[in-house]
């Protein structure tokens, strides 16, 4: 089951592929790797450039699990229109996203973010997702990105294994800062789970809904701590100002309402986990928010840092 929630289905047009396509952009990396670890996410970001054009990648997490959000923005390409495609190389194609996010800042960044699996199937066990995902960050050499931008671009990342490692170490550190057993976290048999015709659906859908409204929002996110009987025990609605990120009406109806099958560890045992939770406007892509100015993230408990050194 994907771990994200959307409130509709784009209705986006794909662009006809060329018969002959332009080969890319190969970008190599200009930056080292640093590190953002924050209060509900774990971010590792890296700057790439080629012939006078830059790149800005972040991959983050906001749990522990195989699938990461992965955000390109450039201040000198051009966004294109078309749905991008984006796939770690050489493990995969480029694939378009179930569903994506442009972004923007005031600095004169633009770009996408879509949410990737490292691991290509996501219908069988957690412990074999979690094995592929393994396998393929060894063996991952790059991110081909594709009508993201006006020009298609490798990212020539090198092998993901350090990086992910330091991930793990952070969303490890996350689920012991969120009060739950961590190594039960990263060897759990089975996320917590929802049912889709539960009636108390369609109830915080509407209430997002209008949280997005109000706060001009394209997607509500929400950090949950799941119990082992399945009741969220505790709930942060962090794009939201301060004041209310954890009092408002989505939390309040997800505390008081909702049902979910609780995860499982390693030997079939309820637990309690963490659960990031989102409802996308698909009819608004661009959000100013979505792509940090410096120190614009969440509350950070790790300033950022180079972590080069941890990166082979």
């Amino acid at each position: 089951m994907k771990g994200t929630l959307a409130s509709a289905v784009a209705a986006a047009t794909l662009a006809t592929p060329a018969l002959a396509q332009e080969a890319p952009l190969v970008m190599t990396p200009s930056s080292n790797w640093t590190a953002d670890f924050g209060e509900h996410s774990c971010a590792l970001r890296r700057e790439f450039a080629a012939d006078g054009k830059t790149m800005f990648l972040e991959l983050a997490r906001y749990a522990p699990t195989v699938t990461m959000e992965v955000t390109l923005a450039s201040d000198t390409l051009a966004v294109s229109e078309d749905e991008p495609r984006i796939g770690f190389t050489p493990v995969e194609e480029p694939q378009a996203p179930d569903f994506f996010e442009r972004v923007s800042t005031t600095a004169g960044y633009a770009g996408v973010i879509v949410t990737r699996s490292l691991a290509p199937d996501e219908d069988v066990p957690l412990p074999e997702q979690r094995a592929a995902a393994l396998r393929n960050t060894q063996a991952t050499s790059g991110l081909r990105v594709e009508d993201a931008f006006a020009q298609d671009v490798l990212l020539e990342t090198g092998p993901l294994t350090d990086v992910m490692a330091v991930m793990d170490a952070c969303t490890t550190d996350l689920a012991t800062y969120w009060g739950v057993d961590a190594e039960a976290q990263n060897t759990m048999s089975q996320a917590a789970q929802w049912d889709w015709d539960d009636r108390w659906l369609d109830r915080y859908f509407e209430q997002a809904r209008a949280l997005e409204d109000a706060h001009n929002l394209s997607v509500l996110r929400s950090q949950l701590l799941v119990d082992a009987n399945g009741r969220v025990s505790r709930c942060v609605a962090y794009q939201l100002p301060a004041n209310i990120s954890a009092d408002n009406p989505v939390c309040a109806l997800l505390m008081d309402e909702a049902r979910f099958e609780a995860a499982r560890d390693a030997e079939g045992n309820a637990i309690a986990s963490l659960l990031h939770f989102d409802v996308v406007r698909i009819d608004q892509f661009f959000m100013n928010e979505r792509l940090r100015e410096p120190g614009g993230r969440d509350s950070v408990r790790y300033p950022p840092r180079d972590i080069s050194d941890a990166i082979q």
